[in-house]
């Protein structure tokens, strides 16, 4: 006998229809990973990617994913040594990359090169900012030094490339490959004043920018620089981008898959309840 027949025609659609809505919950949430606090190599090696923050999902190539490119003394950090801390939620999920960005006393310049893509779950991705953390600038007695940071945003497209080499100004850095429309945040940073200017950038450790076409989806490039002079040195935490996403959908709650537990459990006592009815009659 089946279940349809055991509950009665009403019952059992509404049953049915309330186990339906259970699975595709339970399919919306666990379609990708919960991105996690993890090192980048676990995002670059396909580990923990794609993952999600909410509704949204977070993708890492297995190339061209992540860049540490330097020249003289300077010696970049490995995905390994780098820490992906994720936050935020549907609305506004952000992505923190962290570990021991630095260069001198001894002459040296490093670029460090971050790539991925995002995808809404829900509404359109109104804007993204990039953040400098904890920068550390300590001029020499001989020598200066700064670092800047900017973001490449390809709208509704992928990039292709990544830089090849240290990147001494970051202004108009092209397209790489971008196949849809590229944007660029200001340049940012801390040092002094003609090291800044060299790389482009303006005092700051924050930039903003907002989407007029609103796109669903981003391809993103985060890249800073650190110079450094003759026993000079320069430091940060790594960067945080975070996103603003309009009108999303909302990762269910543990609660959600508790009523859902509940109903299916409620409908296996039904069953065996008439089972046992039908056995006695």
């Amino acid at each position: 006998m089946t279940i349809l027949k055991l509950i009665s025609g009403r019952a059992a659609a509404r049953m049915l229809a309330g186990m339906a809505g259970c699975l595709m919950l339970f399919g919306t949430a666990y379609a990708s990973t919960i991105c996690p606090t993890a090192s980048l190599s676990t995002y670059v090696n396909g580990t923990n990617s794609p993952c999600m923050i909410g509704s949204n999902t977070f993708t890492f190539g297995p190339t061209l994913s992540y860049a540490g490119l330097s020249l003289g003394a300077a010696t970049p950090p490995t995905p390994n040594q780098i820490t992906v801390l994720p936050g935020g939620g549907s609305g506004d999920p952000s992505l923190s990359f962290t570990g021991s960005f630095a260069v001198g006393p001894v002459v040296g310049s490093e670029t460090n090169v971050f790539h991925f893509t995002v995808q809404s779950g829900g509404g359109p991705i109104t804007s993204t900012q990039l953040s400098i953390l904890d920068p550390s600038v300590q001029a020499g007695e001989l020598g200066v030094g700064a670092l800047a940071g900017t973001e490449l945003v390809c709208l509704g497209g992928t990039f292709t490339s990544l830089p090849t080499g240290v990147l001494g100004n970051l202004a108009n850095l092209g397209k790489y490959g971008c196949s849809g429309v590229s944007v660029q945040s200001a340049i940012v940073g801390q040092g002094d004043a003609l090291s800044l200017a060299g790389l482009g950038a303006t005092v700051g450790t924050q930039a903003t920018l907002t989407f007029t076409t609103k796109p669903t989806f981003l391809d993103v490039l985060k890249i800073q620089t650190l110079n450094a002079g003759v026993t000079a040195t320069v430091a940060d935490g790594g960067l945080k981008d975070s996103f603003g996403i309009s009108n999303s959908s909302v990762t269910p709650e543990p609660a959600s898959f508790g009523l859902c537990g509940a109903a299916m459990a409620l409908l296996a006592g039904l069953v065996r309840s008439k089972q046992g009815k039908a056995r006695r009659g």
